[in-house]
C-alpha cells in the first residue's frame, strides 16, 4: 500500500514539472516571435520612413540574417538594461 501510494506521488510530481517545463518553453517561443516580428517591423518602418535607409529586397536572405541579429540583441539586451535601470 505505501509503495503505491510514492508511485502516486511521484507520477503526480512528474506531470506537474512536465507542466512548468511546457509552459515555459511556450512562453520562450511566444517570447522570441515577438522579438523577430519587432525587429523585422523595426526595419520596414525605417526602410518606409528614413530617405538614406534602403532594404535590397533582391538579397532577402540580408534582411533575415539582420532581423535574427536584431531580435537576439534585443532578447540578450532587453534583461540586462532592465536590471541597470534599477
Amino acid at each position: 500500500m505505501g509503495r503505491q501510494n510514492v508511485d502516486v506521488r511521484q507520477r503526480s510530481a512528474v506531470r506537474e514539472a512536465r507542466a512548468r517545463y511546457g509552459h515555459h518553453v511556450i512562453a520562450f517561443f511566444i517570447r522570441s516571435l515577438v522579438f523577430v516580428l519587432s525587429a523585422a517591423l523595426g526595419l520596414l518602418v525605417a526602410d518606409w520612413l528614413l530617405p538614406g535607409f534602403q532594404i535590397q529586397w533582391n538579397e532577402w536572405w540580408g534582411f533575415v540574417i539582420c532581423v535574427l541579429i536584431f531580435a537576439v540583441l534585443q532578447s540578450v539586451l532587453a534583461p540586462w538594461i532592465a536590471k541597470m535601470a534599477r
